[in-house]
């Protein structure tokens, strides 16, 4: 069983498109704007993330996803590729958040959580994000993130 550290955020993960964080009681994973050179990458990328995030899972750990800074992308190639890896990279985190910057890429993301089977809060609100999480944890909401 993975623990929960009492002090500031720990890297579990940091590539120039992905950084991921432990804080305490949840793990927040942050996509930057870097696009992907290549499907290759995709593949690596995720393939990566899942290894990292894998100790985690049913752990009652949850995950918040940061999507703001993402670039929009809706190629077939592109599609197909991370909707390889979405699932297996998102499974067995409660609670599930993902933060956006669009109305638009909430309907996006909800679409993909359909597809994938997974249940997940898709906000554009950090308030809202931050307090699923923190009220999933211990009942207190959290304001320590931007």
């Amino acid at each position: 069983m993975v623990k929960a550290e009492a002090t500031g955020p720990v890297l579990v993960h940091d590539t120039v498109f992905h950084r991921v964080e432990r804080h305490d009681g949840f793990l927040k994973m942050v996509r930057s704007a870097e696009p992907y050179p290549d499907l290759a990458a995709i593949d690596s990328e995720y393939g990566a993330l899942v290894a990292a995030l894998s100790p985690y899972e049913d752990q009652q750990v949850g995950l918040l996803v940061d999507l703001r800074d993402a670039r929009g992308r809706n190629d077939p190639g592109f599609e197909e590729t991370q909707g390889r890896w979405r699932k297996r990279c998102l499974q067995g985190h409660e609670p599930l958040v993902v933060l956006v910057k669009s109305a638009l890429g909430r309907m996006h993301v909800e679409r993909h959580m359909k597809v994938d089977g997974l249940h997940a809060l898709v906000t554009t609100d950090v308030t809202e994000a931050l307090q699923v999480v923190g009220q999933r944890i211990s009942g207190v909401v959290r304001q320590d993130l931007p």
